[in-house]
């Protein structure tokens, strides 16, 4: 009779454990490594309309700095699980957080979402840290970027580019245990989407104080409210 009933508490377990209760996690330690595993959730409209050039001067984009997270409790707060749904009370539409394992480095909305033109997305995971840690994000985005870490604005850059790896560094600084990362991703037209990895903070500071003196292509570095300087 025991083991019948461990039996039965087994297949409850197995069977009665809810889609979403597993949420998409990376350890900090692998350093350099990108992070491939997230929960997506969009895409949300934006007129972000090109007037004359593709310059950034007539570049807009009505979505960029638009909480579409509200219903949930916005942006900051936000901590999702797969199957997690609210609806737009301005459109009446309904957004489902959805799991996306990509094959690459680069995530690629622009083939995970039907819409792709004109329109934002967000990716969010779980970072999990042994202990405090100060670390460099590195992000690639096409187009504008913005990263929510533990729901605090820790970098924004409204940009038309193309899709690339490591093109903003944004120092860190990791709390012991679980950390909420999320990412919103701006789409003008064409390619859409980013790349996310941790990298060592000293070595990255150090690499790019020698492009600094050697004259090598630079990056965007965003340090706190202390430095936000546009290299090349």
């Amino acid at each position: 009779m025991p083991s019948l009933r461990l039996g039965l508490l087994v297949f409850l377990l197995i069977f009665t454990i809810p889609p979403g209760w597993c949420q998409p996690s990376f350890n900090a330690d692998d350093m350099g490594v990108y992070i491939r595993d997230w929960l997506v959730c969009g895409p949300f409209p934006n007129q972000s309309p090109r007037v004359g050039s593709v310059s950034l001067e007539d570049y807009r984009s009505e979505g960029f700095d638009k909480d579409f997270l509200a219903p949930l409790g916005g942006e900051s707060n936000v901590d999702p699980i797969v199957g997690d749904s609210f609806t737009d009370p301005s459109t009446g539409r309904t957004y489902e957080w959805k799991e996306l394992q990509s094959e690459d480095d680069l995530i690629s909305f622009e083939n995970y979402f039907e819409e792709n033109d004109h329109v934002d997305a967000y990716a969010f995971t779980h970072i999990g840290s042994p202990d405090e840690k100060r670390l460099i994000l590195s992000v690639g985005s096409n187009d504008g970027i913005r990263v929510f870490l533990n729901g605090e604005l820790v970098h924004s850059h409204l940009i038309l580019r193309w899709l690339g790896k490591d093109t903003d560094y944004v120092p860190v600084t990791l709390r012991k245990g679980t950390n909420r990362l999320l990412i919103k991703v701006d789409e003008s037209g064409g390619d859409w989407g980013f790349s996310a990895r941790f990298l060592d903070n000293e070595e990255t500071i150090q690499s790019i104080r020698g492009n600094i003196e050697t004259h090598s292509k630079l990056r965007v570095v965003t340090r706190g409210d202390h430095l936000a300087v546009f290299f090349g």
